[in-house]
């Protein structure tokens, strides 16, 4: 449960929540927030859900992503909303270099910064 408590998931969820609330309610930020600042916290916020999934399951907050599985993520993410999306949705997605881009920084972010161990607190005598 931890990993879904890292204030960097948090930060970017409410970022997600904020941008779409203020989307649906058609107040609109300028486009480089808009379009490209989600699209920087997509793959942070997929690989950490992915990573609680696989602590969950293996019942051991030590594990981490491996690269490949990140990998896997940005390319997945990239595949699906750049190249599929666009073909069969095109008023809703176009495709764009400049979102993988970001996917793949939203990646190395991941990767430095939030793909990091649960240390355990340790109860000491008193």
């Amino acid at each position: 449960m931890q990993t879904l408590k890292n204030y960097w998931f948090l930060f970017f969820v409410l970022v997600w929540a904020i941008i779409f609330t203020l989307t649906k309610q058609h107040v609109f930020l300028p486009k480089l927030a808009q379009f490209y600042l989600l699209d920087l916290v997509a793959v942070p916020v997929l690989a950490n859900l992915g990573l609680f999934f696989l602590r969950f399951i293996m019942q051991n907050n030590s594990l981490l992503l491996k690269i490949w599985q990140l990998l896997f993520i940005i390319i997945s993410t990239s595949l699906f909303f750049e190249v599929l999306m666009p073909i069969y949705k095109p008023q809703r997605y176009s495709a764009d270099i400049f979102d993988v881009l970001c996917y793949c920084f939203g990646g190395m972010f991941f990767w430095n910064v939030m793909n990091k161990k649960i240390l355990k607190s340790y109860c000491y005598p008193t």
